[in-house]
């Protein structure tokens, strides 16, 4: 009898799952479904962002971040956001400015710190870059983002024609 409930409640919510999802075509319909209800979340608006660059539509994300920082200037995950919807549109110096923002309101945040670096690299400027990504291995970091660390590092050490380093790094990475 018990194994007939668990079956029964097990397709219940399957069902549940599958007309839920089949209402939301993708992310962003369930978030443009969420602000419709509560336009005043910021957290829905931040989502509707996160999920369009994501679908590489940074530029309403953009508009959607923006609206975000409006109803709730103080939260660092939407500066994060703005910086790669910046970033992507090739805007490095407002991505920059974003990025550094998320950090003073979250100072440890490490892929905002690495965004950082990645941003000066994409920029040219190594040294900074290379600052960065030192700084962050001197930090207890999870070991996906120590590899990104290292994967950013490796890529500098071949823009700067250091390849024996690069090999070096690259191997550390890959033993993580």
């Amino acid at each position: 009898m018990k194994c007939f409930f668990l079956c029964v409640l097990i397709i219940l919510f399957s069902t549940t799952a599958f007309l839920r999802n089949s209402l939301y075509g993708d992310e962003v319909d369930l978030w443009r479904s969420s602000i419709e209800v509560s336009p005043g979340n910021p957290r829905g608006w931040r989502n509707l962002g996160t999920a369009q660059i994501r679908e590489g539509r940074s530029k309403e994300a953009l508009q959607s971040l923006l609206h975000s920082l409006n109803l709730d200037p103080t939260f660092y995950k939407t500066f994060y956001n703005l910086g790669l919807a910046y970033k992507n549109l090739g805007m490095n110096h407002f991505a920059l400015s974003n990025f550094n923002k998320a950090i003073q309101l979250y100072p440890s945040y490490p892929q905002a710190l690495l965004e950082v670096g990645n941003t000066h690299l994409d920029m040219g400027e190594l040294n900074e870059a290379e600052n960065v990504y030192q700084n962050l291995l001197q930090r207890s970091l999870y070991t996906t983002v120590r590899a990104k660390v290292l994967s950013s590092l490796a890529v500098l050490r071949v823009q700067d024609g250091r390849f024996e380093e690069t090999v070096k790094i690259t191997r550390e990475a890959l033993a993580l």
